[in-house]
């Protein structure tokens, strides 16, 4: 899949070098995931990639182009059928650049070439950025609901947005 800002490539194990590289001891990163690793070593890294690429077909690597560098990860994942969720996360040092906004819209395109008829994100409050990039790839705002997420402490509230495609 190819977009002018970025590429997406399937994800591997070996992209947890990327993750630890990019996120490492980045908590103020990390905290906006709902389940990557703190600290996000390379090991950890591996082992949480290991957990997922088994069962969620539709990961993948966004790269920079055109160096084809790692800048972070997006991904879809099928709740019921044709309902996808989408998550995603770039680096500190890339963020405000775009490459989340493209990688978004690839996946997107992605979402109705597998005939899905609605995608959904959750986002924590605090995460204006991804929220505004979700807005501007046409989402609405759905909702506040409370989810346990353990590895950010529990309890949270999380602002929940949808896209229908049909």
């Amino acid at each position: 899949m190819q977009a002018t800002l970025v590429r997406l490539r399937p994800l591997s194990l070996a992209d947890a070098a990327h993750y630890a590289r990019l996120l490492g001891a980045d908590w103020e990163s990390i905290k906006t995931t709902g389940s990557i690793p703190y600290p996000c070593t390379e090991a950890a890294a591996r082992e949480w990639l290991a957990q997922r690429l088994d069962w969620h077909p539709h990961m993948f690597a966004i790269l920079r182009q055109p160096e084809d560098e790692f800048v972070g990860a997006i991904g879809l994942v099928e709740q019921v059928r044709q309902t996808f969720e989408i998550g995603y996360w770039v680096g500190r040092k890339y963020a405000g650049n775009g490459y989340a906004s493209a990688a978004v819209q690839l996946v997107i395109a992605l979402a109705r070439s597998l005939k899905a008829r609605k995608l959904l994100a959750g986002v924590f409050p605090e995460n204006k950025a991804s929220a505004r990039i979700l807005e501007k790839a046409g989402f609405i705002f759905t909702g506040a609901a409370e989810m346990d997420f353990p590895l950010r402490g529990g309890w949270r509230t999380n602002h929940e947005y949808e896209l229908n495609l049909s």
